[in-house]
């Protein structure tokens, strides 16, 4: 921890914005700087009932130990006896999921704008040993300049810094696993440049490439079909998107120089980009954070009323974890 300690009682928890599996995130104004950020909070119990407590460090000490300019920022952590606090960079330009809702597919240029970022994180956390492992929509936020931030890394596996390296987790979203993954297989990086090149297609055509509503004929779908593309795909864009869903780990495209000098990104200037200097083709409108617009609140439980207070929380720690090392200051 960098600097001096902070607790819930150093913010105003203005509004509940949503609930995710083992959390709920609140608007938070921190009192000394007026400024805002996202609270996510975490019951003690539910994290160690529900065999969290590794994937909840894993998060923490990614978001504090690994910073990149287009990975959310944390910010700080603490506790109370009975919950944890995350408190983060407050992205007010939705998620892509959000932004397809409102929007529909994206154009080539700004699909084009949003890979060169993942291929600049996604090889970024390689290199630290990370494989990220739940490459969604929903887990890209998009800020003010229309520069993505990666964020959840709940599910994330660490350690993996040796090429070799290889885990068997059957873990993240079923549409977008890739074959080795659904077979059951030891997987490496690899498993994170399939799902780019699933996103990719999923933002750019409006569909995922393998899903069926059926899992038996998903399961088909990604280890055997076709992969077709819409008419106004561009061939370098299906290129490189075939290249990423090349169904043996080993042919699937890995290598950044390789990426970077592929036809798909000629003209990009990567170092403008690394920098967030190059202009977005896509803005999201200026608001206001406290109107929460950029939530999709037809996803997420939401009430104005919900109460972040520990005397509301009726779940108890067992005891049994050491929370002592989750606390942590970045400022």
């Amino acid at each position: 921890m960098e600097g001096p300690a902070v607790c819930l009682e150093d913010f105003d928890v203005l509004q509940f914005v949503g609930i995710g599996g083992h959390s709920k995130v609140y608007l938070a104004q921190k009192k000394e700087t007026q400024k805002f950020y996202a609270l996510k909070m975490l019951e003690k119990r539910k994290v160690e009932r529900c065999q969290e407590v590794t994937h909840t460090f894993n998060e923490r000490n990614i978001l504090s130990g690994y910073h990149h300019p287009f990975i959310v920022k944390l910010h700080y952590c603490f506790q109370s006896d009975e919950n944890l606090y995350m408190v983060l960079d407050l992205v007010t330009g939705g998620d892509l999921a959000y932004n397809m809702k409102l929007q529909g597919t994206f154009s080539e240029e700004r699909v084009k704008f949003y890979a060169a970022q993942l291929v600049l994180v996604l090889d970024f956390l390689h290199k630290h040993g990370i494989i990220y492992r739940d490459l969604k929509p929903e887990n890209l936020l998009l800020n003010e300049k229309g520069y993505l931030l990666l964020c959840d890394f709940g599910i994330s596996k660490v350690d993996m810094k040796d090429p070799d390296a290889r885990t068997s987790s059957f873990c993240g979203t079923p549409a977008y696993f890739s074959p080795e993954m659904l077979n059951g297989l030891e997987y490496g990086t690899a498993v994170d440049w399939w799902q780019l090149g699933i996103l990719l297609y999923q933002i750019l055509c409006g569909k995922l490439p393998f899903y069926h509503p059926n899992s038996g004929i998903m399961w088909k779908n990604i280890n055997s079909a076709p992969l077709v593309f819409p008419d106004h795909v561009l061939p370098d864009t299906q290129d490189i998107i075939s290249k990423f869903l090349k169904r043996e780990p080993s042919e699937r495209l890995q290598d950044i120089n390789v990426m970077q000098q592929h036809p798909y990104f000629t003209g990009l200037d990567w170092d403008k980009l690394s920098r967030k200097e190059l202009p977005a083709p896509y803005i999201p409108e200026s608001i206001n954070p406290k109107d929460i617009h950029f939530v999709d609140t037809n996803e997420v439980f939401f009430s104005e009323d919900e109460d972040i207070s520990d005397e509301e929380t009726f779940f108890q720690p067992t005891g049994t974890t050491n929370w002592e090392s989750f606390d942590y200051v970045s400022e």
